[in-house]
């Protein structure tokens, strides 16, 4: 179709599985959505704008599984509401099938992220982990799988964690949702063995060495220590005898 709107769609819904449409004129455009419109195949061209949205994001325009390819190449960003050049509406190369979680796990485990595409990764799809900091995203290095675990390389302190997962074929890449990773506080269990003893000085004091403490549950390469205070609290004491001399009796009359 041509004319200065290739296609326009005022209202209700309107789906365009196919067709060529050129937006011709100082001021043509391709496709101007102002009502409802879903993409699933198409080319679309015009002088100021291929591919126009009004009241939205070319996000909102395609189908389900379905990308803009920009002059030949995929467009990865779709935030903005117009496109230029030559556009054609084409079913995705990879969709992501199951995003990941937020998750949660004790300090010195080896909890994992996950994230599943169509096609996998046997299927030329790349994927990359981001940390999310204060100063924006940051590439984990080495992080190149769809399942990750946040303390493999490095053990994370408790507290929370932000991460997101791109995936790549074909230089098209999807973005997954960004989730928390949190590590929350591992107990550790103190356990003392030995037994002391003491002879009553008139102190409560107790000589070192007697006891011991162990504890279980510290996660291997850290220096955890424990340290107490013995001291007796209570002495068993035998009983003292003692034996008094015999005094008068004065209600007895002596002779």
């Amino acid at each position: 179709m041509n004319g200065k709107f290739g296609i326009q769609a005022f209202s209700g819904q309107v789906e365009i599985t196919g067709g060529t449409f050129t937006g011709t004129g100082s001021y043509g455009i391709g496709l101007n959505a102002v009502g409802t419109v879903k993409i699933s195949g198409g080319q679309f061209s015009g002088s100021q704008y291929a591919v126009y949205n009004k009241n939205g994001t070319l996000a909102d325009l395609l189908a389900e599984d379905y990308a803009f390819k920009q002059n030949g190449n995929w467009v990865t960003n779709t935030s903005g509401n117009s496109l230029t050049g030559t556009v054609t509406a084409e079913p995705a190369p990879v969709k992501i099938t199951a995003q990941p979680v937020n998750t949660s796990q004790r300090y010195g485990d080896m909890d994992a992220l996950s994230i599943e595409t169509s096609p996998g990764q046997d299927e030329s799809v790349t994927y990359q982990w981001y940390v999310v900091k204060g100063s924006g995203a940051e590439a984990v290095s080495g992080k190149i799988a769809p399942v990750f675990s946040p303390s493999e390389n490095q053990r994370l302190d408790v507290g929370s964690y932000q991460y997101f997962c791109e995936v790549t074929k074909d230089s098209y890449t999807l973005r997954s949702n960004t989730v928390t990773f949190t590590v929350t506080p591992r107990q550790v269990n103190p356990s003392i063995t030995g037994t002391a003893s003491k002879t009553y000085d008139g102190t409560t004091n107790v000589t070192d060495g007697q006891l011991s403490i162990t504890l279980e549950g510290v996660v291997t390469g850290d220096d955890v220590t424990a340290s107490a205070t013995s001291y007796a609290e209570r002495f068993q004491c035998g009983e003292l005898h003692r034996r008094h001399p015999a005094r008068p009796d004065p209600h007895r009359r002596r002779g």
